[in-house]
This record gives C-alpha cells, structure tokens and sequence, in this order.
C-alpha cells in the first residue's frame, strides 16, 4: 500500500506548493491498478486515457485544502464503505430513470453553458442579438425562473434521463470493484472519484446527444470540464469556449484549465499555460464583464469619490484564499493604509466598494468608525470607479479593464507580497504600490497637488486591457 502524504510548505510561494503536489499525484498514480482502472474506463466509455488522467488528477489536486493544509474528507480513503453504498444507490437511481426513447437531434451554433441566474444570462443579451433567432441554446443550471427572447433555455437535471450503453450493469459494478481496492491501495477514494466522472460522462454525454452546438461558451474560466469538451468535440465536432472572468491568479484556481479557446483582456494579461492545463488558443477582446455594465447597461450615476477602493471577494483573514503565510497580515496592512490616508487627508472623499455578490462585512467592520464610506456593492462599479478620481484595490481585476479608460489605478501590495494575485502583474508596469510611503506620495501629487501620472509606459498600460466595447462582436466574428 502507498501512503499519499502532502503537506504545503510556508515559506513557498502558493504556486510552487500547487506545483509540488501535482508533481506527488503524478508520482502516486504510477500504478498497475490504477492503469487498468483507467484502461477498462477508456475501453467501455471511449474516452482517451490522457482525459481519464486529467480528470482524476484534477480531482485529487481540487481536493486538497491549502487552507487548513490537509485533503479534504470526502477524499480519505476511509470513508470508501460509505461511497460503496452511495454508488448504489446512484446506480438504482439513473437505471429507474434512465432515457426509455432517443429524440430527435435539436441543432444550435451556440450553447451559452452553466448559467445560475437571470443577471448572469442578461450580460449576453448584446452577444446574442448578433446571432439568428433561435441559434442559441442557453443551458441554467437550477430551477430558477430565466427568460431569453428568440433563445431555447433549459435545464438538464442531473442523474435523470441518461442514456445507458449496452452491459452498462457489468462495467459499472466491475469499476465498483476496482475502485474499492484501489482506495485502499493509494489510500485515495477512488470511489469518489469514480462517481464523479461517471457523472459527468453520462450527463454529458446525453446532452450533447439530444442536442448538437458548433460551439459552446461559458464565462468562468477558472471551472473548466475536459469530459465536457472531449465529449462536445467527439459527438459535435464542437468548439468550448470560456471568457476570461478576471486576472490569472496563481493559487489553486489556476490550473487545470480545458478549453480549445480562451478570449482573454489582451496578450499581456491572459491567462498562464501551465503544464496542468490544456488551451488550444486565446484570443483578446478586452472585458466582457466591461462591456456589459460600462458599455452596454450603464446606470447613469454620478456617485463618485476622491479615492476608491475595490474589494474582492473572499480576500479576508481566514477567507477561502487566506492561503499563504503574508497574506491575512498584509490585506489587513492595505486597509489600514485606507485608514491612515483618510486622517492625514481628511478632506478627501473615500469609499469601499465590494462586488456585487459579496457576502461578508468584515471590511465593513474593520472600517466602521472611519471617514471611509462603505459603498452600496449594488450600484455599478465601473461606473463608479469612471467617474472618481483615483482607484485603488487589494487585488480586483477592474484595476486592469480600468485602463482601458485611462484611469488612475493602483494595486496596494504591501512588500511586494501579493504573490497570489499579482505575480503575473510585472512590477515594471508600476501599478503595485508597495509601502504606505508611496501610496502617500500618490495621494499628495495625484489628488492633492493634482500633478498629471507621470508613468513612462502609461501608453502601454492601456494594452493591459483592449477596448471592451465590441467584446460580443468581436466573440461573434470568431463563431462565424
């Protein structure tokens, strides 16, 4: 039996410790079993074994908690008697409910994939009007109420109406078999595992059966699905396609990626090809997300501030990306820096602007008592950020799309440190501020003295973010 232990290490940056645990999965899963695991998967479903491992180790790296520095539970190879029965009861489940009648094939250009509400979907309404009247299926993944002229929305539940092959019965339960004592072998439940991607086979595997896309498009780059694209392209001889939501990271999030295309900011700011990942092409256009609520849906508002600071989500001490040893320390240290500036200059109008879906008040909290106004994360942002002065964030991505506007915009990156979030933003382009000393210098010349930015490269600080005006159009052309 193999022990699989990982621990991160502190002094490494997040993405070296990412980086050494993909390289022990790799390690781990040289395995005689785990190759006739993935050959009796690859022989009965037809998928290529190179997606197989992409999928399992995907799934491993996923799993662990870099948080608390430790796997999560539902992949300790305990609790496998426990996943047993769950398999069986999956089994009783989709065979009850199983497709009794293939449809007819419905033929679409574009599947807008995964979307979770009405005010997601509305930021493709410009995209779609490009197209003909129902040639794009939308795809929602819940029950909620969605609406869409001239489009074909649905929802696929999972686990219902999958089309089984034939001898489905003595594959699953000899994958079942195997899976139960390769757990105990890697001490990984490969009858998590196992579920997972059955799952995810079936689910699409009937979709893409009742309906044929040329292309399919989604808007989290950051949650991408190879069975999905292999299955799109082998069944479709379709084209996945993501939308690049914000600024490459380098934690967790960044790996991993499966896409043929990526339409990125631009070819500075897009997003990394790791080893992990599989990206065909990308191609920039700018923010979709600009285009949307700058462009295309503005409100019109004249709120405005001396200096504003974007936040971000999930940032805070103790937050899901409080994963590396500086970082509750110094995102503490950029808002006493907000703090700080607002006594010495107490004349200067201030506000806080979380994104609309945020969900804590620690900010709110740390900040009451202060002159710093807590702005209504409702209201838009962009148009905000347009109409004041000077902005400021801990690590949002409107910092670059504001660029492209030609606003005055920093990154406060206490040391240098933010290695997470800004490694990719080079130094030299002069956006992160790394002491109080020099965000005060930028205050006192930019809003006090109201010196014009003197910044040599500021011409190809726009670059960092094309226009995002014609971002539809522009993803348009590509799908025609």
């Amino acid at each position: 039996m193999k022990n699989f232990f990982f621990k991160s290490n502190d002094s490494f940056d997040i993405d070296k410790n990412c980086e050494n645990l993909i390289r022990e999965i790799d390690k781990h899963l040289i395995d005689q079993n785990f190759e006739e695991w993935s050959k009796i998967i690859n022989t009965y479903l037809d998928i290529p074994l190179e997606e197989i491992n992409f999928f399992v180790k995907k799934n491993i790296f996923n799993s662990y908690d870099f948080k608390n520095n430790r796997f999560k539970k539902k992949i300790y190879f305990l609790l496998s008697p426990i996943y047993f029965l769950i398999s069986l009861v999956y089994f009783f489940i989709i065979n009850v409910f199983k497709q009794k009648k293939i449809k007819n094939i419905q033929y679409f250009h574009l599947l807008i994939d995964d979307i979770k509400s009405q005010r997601e979907l509305n930021r493709y309404k410009k995209l779609v009007n490009f197209f003909k009247d129902n040639s794009v299926a939308i795809r929602k993944s819940n029950n909620s109420e969605m609406n869409f002229k001239n489009c074909f929305v649905f929802n696929q539940k999972r686990f219902f109406n999958y089309k089984l092959k034939k001898n489905f019965l003595n594959f699953f339960m000899k994958m079942i078999k195997l899976s139960f004592v390769l757990s105990f072998k890697l001490k990984i439940n490969f009858l998590y595992i196992f579920l997972n991607f059955l799952d995810d086979y079936l689910f699409y595997d009937t979709l893409f059966s009742k309906f044929h896309f040329k292309y399919l498009l989604s808007h989290t780059h950051y949650n991408t699905d190879n069975i999905k694209n292999y299955i799109l392209k082998s069944k479709c001889n379709g084209v996945s396609t993501v939308i690049q939501k914000n600024i490459n990271s380098k934690n967790q999030t960044s790996f991993f990626y499966h896409a043929d295309v990526i339409f990125t900011y631009s070819d500075s700011i897009n997003i990394n090809r790791n080893s992990s990942s599989k990206i065909n092409k990308q191609i920039s256009i700018g923010s979709f997300f600009m285009e949307y609520y700058y462009y295309t849906q503005p409100s019109h508002t004249k709120e405005c501030y001396d200096l504003l600071c974007l936040g971000g989500n999930e940032h805070y001490p103790n937050s899901a990306n409080d994963r590396t040893k500086n970082h509750r320390k110094d995102y503490i240290e950029h808002l006493n820096w907000l703090i700080k500036i607002s006594k010495e200059y107490p004349d200067l109008s201030i506000g806080f602007m979380h994104h609309a879906n945020n969900k804590n008040n620690f900010e709110k909290n740390f900040l009451k008592g202060t002159n710093i106004k807590i702005v209504d994360q409702n209201n838009n942002s962009y148009e905000i950020s347009n109409n004041s002065k000077l902005i400021c964030s801990w690590a949002s991505s409107m910092i670059i799309e504001l660029l492209s506007l030609e606003k005055k915009c920093f990154y406060l990156d206490p040391g240098y440190r933010n290695h997470q979030f800004l490694g990719n933003i080079d130094i030299a382009y002069n956006l992160r501020i790394n002491s109080y000393e020099n965000f005060k210098d930028k205050i006192k010349n930019l809003l006090i003295d109201k010196k014009a930015l003197r910044i040599k490269s500021y011409e190809n600080l726009k670059k960092l973010c094309l226009s995002s005006e014609n971002c539809s159009q522009k993803i348009y052309e590509f799908m025609n």
